[in-house]
């Protein structure tokens, strides 16, 4: 199944669901977004991440990049692959220090947070994007 870059172009307080946030992610090449909404400590670990904001003590993503670069492990992709009953998932795709392809589950929430720490890429099925995505014409501007 073809796989396709996305970037993070938002994030904003959701209209949908009260204290929680939105992610939009949208294809590097591409007009399609996935809006994945997250709640408030998952959006703050996405804004420090985005500010690149100095904290006095590593946060857990920040520890999770951190053993990968101790144990000589890397995380190649996030991808998020799924949307059932209206949530999201998502897998972390992480090479181990013998070049193993590895692959463990995520909230898409906690993969993007981890993906800007370590500069991955962040994918999506062309297949996802186009049953759960929205379509934003060039220069168009969208609220949530």
């Amino acid at each position: 199944m073809k796989k396709v870059a996305l970037e993070i172009v938002a994030l904003k307080h959701s209209v949908a669901q009260t204290k929680s946030y939105a992610v939009v992610l949208a294809e590097v090449d591409g007009v399609r977004e996935l809006s994945i909404v997250i709640g408030d400590a998952e959006a703050r670990a996405i804004a420090i991440a985005i500010e690149h904001m100095p904290m006095p003590r590593p946060l857990t993503h920040d520890l999770m990049a951190q053993l990968f670069e101790k144990f000589d492990a890397s995380l190649v992709a996030v991808h998020i692959n799924e949307l059932r009953d209206g949530v999201f998932y998502s897998t972390l795709q992480m090479r181990d220090s013998l070049a193993n392809l590895v692959q463990l589950s995520a909230r898409p929430s906690d993969a993007v947070a981890l993906a800007l720490r370590t500069q991955s890429n962040i994918l999506a099925s062309s297949y996802l994007l186009d049953t759960a995505g929205i379509e934003i014409p060039d220069g168009a501007v969208v609220d949530e």
